[in-house]
């Protein structure tokens, strides 16, 4: 997964360049900022597939402000990838958090006599 983000901020560096005059929209910021932070999280290890959907709908907001800057296709695409990289992040987080409640579960005693007998 490293080789193909390091692939995306080229083409993310090459996109700025080629229209230096056209600034990229603020759900387009806003969708590579969140797929930045949801490459950072659990999502990485845990839901990698989902982190690779959101990695798509960026790269075709990308393509879409690349082929039209002003389009407002970018802009819903954008959306549409900001919203990927949220899920991704959140599924990540989810994941972890119920493997570690599993892990807390399996290390706690099943049977407490004490607490048993306080409810007669």
């Amino acid at each position: 997964m490293k080789p193909l983000i390091h692939i995306l901020i080229i083409s993310f560096a090459g996109i700025l360049v080629g229209c230096a005059t056209c600034s990229p929209p603020t759900e387009l910021v806003s969708a590579r900022q969140a797929f930045a932070h949801a490459s950072a999280s659990p999502a990485t290890q845990l839901v990698p597939a989902e982190l690779r959907k959101a990695l798509e709908t960026l790269a075709r907001a990308e393509e879409a402000f690349q082929e039209n800057p002003r389009s407002p296709l970018v802009r819903s695409i954008a959306i549409a990838a900001t919203r990927a990289a949220i899920l991704a992040e959140t599924l990540g987080a989810t994941a972890a958090m119920t493997a570690a409640t599993a892990h807390a579960n399996k290390e706690t005693p099943v049977s407490q006599p004490g607490i048993a007998n306080t409810r007669k």
